[in-house]
């Protein structure tokens, strides 16, 4: 089966004016007229009442699993509705081993995200220590199992497989050599997710997620990853952050379409 690419950006922390997250879009933006990719960035939610776009989609870098409340400093769905957000980030590693959050408390920001038709991009990846080890199966089956307990339209979801040790950030990776997963590497596992999605859905199901790869996909590997028939994109963050280090991905996706 075919599926569609999907890339998607992810900004983090790492754009802090309003002036400077608008010029950034508008780079990219501009350029994305020339392709028929698939294609959002999330940004911070700060920004996402006050900037607009053409050609690519904005996303969330997450939502609170609650739609209100007293919950200081979260993002609520309802917000994103209201802004027109049609993504959201869901379960990074960074909101999970930084801010704790819990493979049930993921699962509540699926299914809220699905309630009012935003995509989740439900992000799953296994620490340097868990492929060592070899526990990375059962750490990516959990995330998978429990993340999407309960959700039935899974075709609205799309799956982010995020190596931590793939991850460039310290806080995540103190003593790990961060690097990008090689592509047969990326291909196992991707399979692999893929196979558990069958067992949990059937194969119609599984055979038309996208699953996207993250952790440092760039112009210099992402034909090599967007090659292998299990990755059907990227969820790239350093290179997201310009035109000149994401279009690239895009021509190369274009080309193999």
């Amino acid at each position: 089966m075919t599926r569609p690419y999907v890339i998607g950006g992810n900004w983090k922390l790492q754009v802090t004016s309003l002036s400077e997250a608008k010029r950034r879009l508008e780079e990219i933006d501009s350029h994305l007229e020339n392709f028929d990719i698939e294609t959002f960035i999330a940004v911070p939610s700060v920004f996402l009442y006050s900037v607009s776009t053409q050609n690519l989609k904005l996303a969330a870098e997450d939502i609170h699993y609650e739609e209100s409340g007293a919950y200081t400093g979260a993002t609520s769905v309802l917000s994103l509705v209201d802004a027109g957000i049609g993504y959201t980030l869901v379960g990074h590693s960074e909101r999970r081993i930084i801010f704790k959050e819990t493979d049930e408390e993921i699962n509540k920001k699926v299914k809220l995200a699905l309630k009012y038709d935003i995509t989740p991009v439900l992000c799953i990846g296994e620490t340097a220590k868990e492929r060592e080890t070899g526990e990375y199966k059962e750490v990516l089956r959990r995330q998978l199992v429990v993340g999407l307990q309960g959700v039935e339209n899974l075709e609205k979801v799309i799956i982010a497989y995020e190596p931590v040790w793939a991850i460039n950030n310290k806080a995540l990776n103190p003593d790990t050599e961060i690097k990008p997963a090689t592509p047969a590497d990326a291909e196992a596992t991707h399979s692999f997710v893929r196979r558990v999605i069958e067992e949990l859905y059937g194969q119609n199901i599984s055979q038309s997620v996208r699953i996207l790869y993250g952790g440092s996909m760039k112009a210099s590997n992402a034909e090599e990853l967007l090659k292998q028939p299990n990755i059907d994109g990227g969820l790239i963050g350093g290179a997201s952050l310009k035109a000149e280090t994401l279009i690239p991905v895009h021509r190369i996706c274009s080309s193999l379409n």
